[in-house]
């Protein structure tokens, strides 16, 4: 499907609904353990951020490293729409226990009392959600959360007990305001192997191919939008903060000229496709298109009398082939047909006057 628009310039939003003026939730883009402290995530953290799960674990951790076994404490937090699966965990302790691990502290990746023996142990460590026990899959909405964390009696990591560290989330509200980057978990190289993807249940993942160049088809590889998109202009940002700017607020993509774009679905089936444009000072226009992808080019057949040819052939007259019969005259075979039933007729009974008249005669 290609469709034309003809704007100055064409914004595209992740989710509707977002405003355009609104401010923006803070953000951070660290992932070491000098960038994200103690209380990055913590509500009663007057610099507060909305944490990915890395970040958020960050956190966690440190808490954790001052805590004594049998201990039970809870606090607020901003935390962002990401996951905590195995998938997540166990690549959270690769990173910063093989890649990473100059950055990492000695209290999680010490071989000999690391609390990583701990976090990288599904059935040692284990979050919930709502009381109810994680299932990989599930990802948190962005907002504000009660953690209630219950550190058990026999708590020790250099020698491992058999009771869980629990973690439990308990949603308490949305944030203030909405942002597309709240929806963005980065999660920071944590997953990506020797340039591969490897992320399942976490995070976000983008991929290009390599440098991504004019017409160049972009992978928006996540939960969120998946499919491919086949962009017609596009503009390199070197920093987020540059979305700041008001007229950029929360702008993901930013079309300045007017082209072709195509969207290519990958399955069979009927599709619906909704693009809002909007221009500066203009009313926003709302353009609705449905389509179908079928597995073949239909073959279709002309089941019309009408040939097309620019004559009024045998069966076309005005009404059903006016482009050839409009103004002309039809030849009619009917016609014929009864002009000479009429002849026949007219010489039988003068064939028939004729012999009578003769008898008469005779």
């Amino acid at each position: 499907m290609a469709s034309k628009l003809f704007f100055a310039f064409f914004l595209v939003f992740l989710f509707c609904g977002f405003g355009f003026a609104s401010t923006t939730s803070n953000v951070l883009y660290d992932w070491s353990w000098q960038g994200v402290s103690v209380d990055a995530c913590d509500v009663s953290n007057e610099e507060a951020v909305f944490c990915d799960a890395a970040q958020f674990s960050i956190s966690l951790l440190k808490k954790l490293d001052s805590v004594s076994a049998g201990s039970s404490f809870e606090f607020d937090a901003f935390l962002m729409g990401d996951g905590f699966s195995r998938d997540f965990r166990s690549d959270f302790d690769y990173y910063y226990s093989n890649i990473s691990f100059f950055d990492s502290p000695s209290f999680y990746i010490n071989e000999q009392d690391g609390l990583r023996h701990y976090f990288a142990d599904f059935d040692l460590f284990v979050f919930k959600l709502n009381g109810e026990a994680w299932v990989d899959g599930a990802k948190l909405v962005p907002g504000e959360y009660r953690v209630s964390v219950d550190v058990p009696i026999d708590f020790n990591p250099g020698v491992l007990g058999f009771e869980p560290v629990v973690v439990d989330f308990e949603f308490l509200s949305s944030p203030d305001e909405e942002s597309a980057l709240l929806f963005l978990p980065f999660d920071g190289e944590i997953g990506f192997f020797r340039g591969d993807k490897d992320r399942s249940g976490y995070g976000v993942v983008f991929s290009s191919g390599g440098e991504l160049s004019l017409n160049d088809k972009v992978i928006f590889d996540s939960a969120v939008s998946g499919g491919i998109v086949e962009v017609s202009d596009f503009i390199f940002v070197d920093d987020f903060v540059e979305l700041n700017d008001f007229y950029k607020k929360k702008q993901l993509l930013k079309i300045v000229d007017e082209g072709d774009f195509s969207f290519v679905a990958e399955e069979l089936g009927s599709y619906e496709a909704l693009i809002t444009a909007d221009l500066n000072g203009h009313k926003p226009i709302v353009i609705t298109k449905k389509f179908a992808v079928i597995e073949k080019q239909p073959n279709f057949r002309n089941a019309s009398q009408c040939n097309g040819n620019g004559v009024c052939d045998f069966g076309e007259n005005e009404k059903n082939c006016p482009q050839d019969c409009l103004g002309e005259t039809q030849f009619d075979f009917s016609i014929i047909l009864v002009a000479g039933f009429g002849f026949l007729v007219l010489f039988g009974i003068s064939l028939f006057i004729f012999k009578k008249k003769l008898n008469l005669k005779n």
